[in-house]
């Protein structure tokens, strides 16, 4: 699985929010419909007896939450989505 935070960008998953290490779920600070910006703090997770602080990749609002404190986690796997702001400000009304 890849190492990487989020996802590649430009691809359909830009907004996925992915474990960078294995590990467990310590707290999470926001929650789904919550307006994030690049550098937040999402969630923190233990990984071979350090904290982690998990940033925002990009501005956007959580979409969905796959995990709750206590989880243990794979590398790669996907604790949450974003939906990013830039897709919803370049949608002309039209397209809506």
């Amino acid at each position: 699985a890849p190492a990487y935070v989020g996802a590649m960008p430009g691809s359909d998953d830009a907004g996925s929010v992915r474990a960078p290490i294995p590990g467990s779920i310590m707290a999470i600070f926001v929650k789904s419909g919550d307006k994030v910006q690049a550098g937040q703090p999402l969630y923190k997770m233990e990984a071979m007896k350090m904290e982690n602080e998990i940033n925002a990749h990009l501005d956007g609002t959580i979409s969905a939450i796959h995990v709750h404190p206590g989880d243990s986690v794979n590398q790669g796997q996907e604790i949450m989505a974003i939906a990013p702001a830039a897709v919803l400000k370049n949608r002309r009304k039209s397209d809506l």
